[in-house]
């Protein structure tokens, strides 16, 4: 009976599928290596080396020296901040003495409030002293401040403020004050409107509360309450005014003539038996 003879199963472990196979044929089982992937590389940023411009050399230019006029700085005062200085210093002594002494200040609005002196009657000499003091500063002060084309429209100013108070003195404006323009008969309404409004704008004398109504500013008030100051007033525009103008008439009739012969003019001129 014939027999089939199987060659010996082998295992897959052996590397042979079927039949027996040599130490030669025995395969290695296939072992796939794992993926690897080769790390990212980032090339290293290259900055190319920075390169200087050669440094050039501007030639030196020297520029002239110039003078800068020297302008007035706080520790250099000029004459007007001086004055002013001690216009402040002054006002400073007398408002402080005010006070002290219970003396209301003064104001340029008429009102009851507002006093007609600066200083109280019974104020010591040494605040007296800083009342003229302040006013001496202030004429320096309006001096400096005062152009050649400035200078002619102040004495108009001045000699219209004269001819005015002359004018309100000689008609009793003050004594008869308040008064409403209509009702004063003696002058001319509309004159005294013109003149009182001029009085009152140059030198302070009289108010106008309300239009057409005149009344006392503490100057004007003063000098109707001390008679004596109208009169003294009232002298001067009158008499010693009108004499300074005279001057160029008094040179152009007398000349160089020596005193004596004036004099004998002047009293041939006084006596009625001594004239042609």
């Amino acid at each position: 009976m014939a027999t089939s003879t199987k060659p010996p199963a082998t295992s897959a472990s052996d590397g042979c599928f079927t039949g027996p196979c040599s130490q030669s044929q025995q395969t290695t089982p296939a072992t796939t290596p794992p993926a690897t992937t080769p790390p990212a590389t980032t090339p290293p940023a290259t900055t190319p080396p920075a390169t200087t411009p050669p440094a050039t050399t501007t030639p030196a230019t020297t520029t002239p020296a110039t003078t800068t006029p020297a302008t007035a700085t706080p520790a250099t005062k000029t004459p007007l901040q001086a004055l002013a200085a001690r216009i402040a210093a002054h006002a400073d002594a007398i408002a402080a003495a005010g006070h002290r002494l219970s003396h209301p200040a003064r104001s340029l609005v008429p009102s009851p409030a507002s006093p007609s002196r600066l200083l109280p009657a019974d104020a010591p000499p040494s605040v007296r002293a800083e009342q003229v003091l302040l006013r001496d500063a202030l004429a320096e002060a309006s001096l400096l401040a005062t152009d050649a084309s400035s200078l002619v429209p102040d004495l108009a100013v001045k000699n219209n403020m004269l001819g005015c108070l002359r004018w309100l003195v000689h008609f009793d404006i003050p004594q008869l004050l308040p008064l409403t323009v209509s009702k004063t008969a003696r002058v001319a309404e509309h004159q005294l409107r013109r003149i009182a409004r001029m009085a009152i704008l140059a030198a302070g004398f009289l108010s106008e509360p309300v239009p057409n109504q005149l009344a006392h500013s503490p100057l004007s008030a003063a000098m109707v309450a001390q008679p004596d100051l109208l009169k003294w007033l009232r002298f001067m525009s009158d008499t010693s005014a009108p004499t300074v103008p005279a001057m160029v008439e008094a040179m152009e009739r007398w000349g160089r003539d020596p005193p004596n012969e004036k004099e004998e003019e002047i009293e041939k001129r006084s006596d009625p038996t001594q004239t042609a």
